[in-house]
């Protein structure tokens, strides 16, 4: 910065006074999902670096979609716990030439703002969206679902709290298993990236492919 312009440093907006200011923060999302939430440290002042420990690989095939596919318009209830769950499972249905309108009388819940930005970019309203994004104020929001037969379209492996809740709460509960996260190829060593301030994980899964 050279002449007057060094004045304009003690204004509000200035990068020194952003609260992440000179902090180097690795983002371990898949790839494909990790520019938005590096912008947004950028924004803060950050120095973000994508270090991605997992990828996202669609199930296309498989017992569990064999069976359940031609059921979709039996479920009473929807449930989406992920971006990832979302893309993959429509773009399941559109290989299977599946017809949205199978989903016409169905009920869908979705854990998140994202998730269901994601759901609504399909054309389809959602019902049911907790204050809180976590599995277990997913639960609670649905309300009463004794009775009630319930899809959930998620990553291979996921924490069981969800599925047991609803079991628990007399719904007859189903899991779609639409992907899986696999580790990358070529994500190099976590020493070549220097000196860091923080790491940060968006999945359990995220968090055991790092260790």
């Amino acid at each position: 910065v050279i002449g007057e312009v060094v004045k304009l440093g003690s204004e509000g907006g200035s990068w020194e006074k952003r609260p992440l200011f000179g902090r180097r923060i690795v983002v371990t999302r898949a790839a494909e999902q990790a520019a938005s939430f590096c912008s947004r440290l950028e924004q803060l002042g950050a120095e973000a670096v994508e270090y991605p420990v997992i990828e996202t690989q669609p199930i296309t095939e498989g017992p569990d979609i064999d069976r359940l596919l031609p059921l979709l318009s039996s479920f009473d209830l929807l449930v989406f716990t992920s971006v990832n769950g979302v893309n993959c499972f429509f773009d399941l249905l559109a290989a299977a030439n599946t017809d949205l309108r199978e989903l016409a009388g169905v009920d869908i819940a979705s854990i998140g703002p994202a998730t269901a930005a994601a759901i609504e970019e399909r054309g389809l309203r959602v019902a049911f969206q907790p204050q809180r994004y976590r599995a277990e104020e997913l639960a609670d929001s649905l309300g009463d679902v004794a009775g009630k037969r319930v899809l959930i379209a998620r990553a291979e492996l996921a924490r069981e709290v969800l599925p047991d809740t609803l079991a628990e709460r007399s719904a007859v509960v189903e899991i779609l298993p639409v992907y899986r996260s696999v580790i990358p190829r070529a994500t190099g060593r976590f020493e070549e990236l220097g000196e860091v301030d923080m790491v940060t994980f968006a999945s359990p899964s995220a968090l055991q492919h790092f260790d």
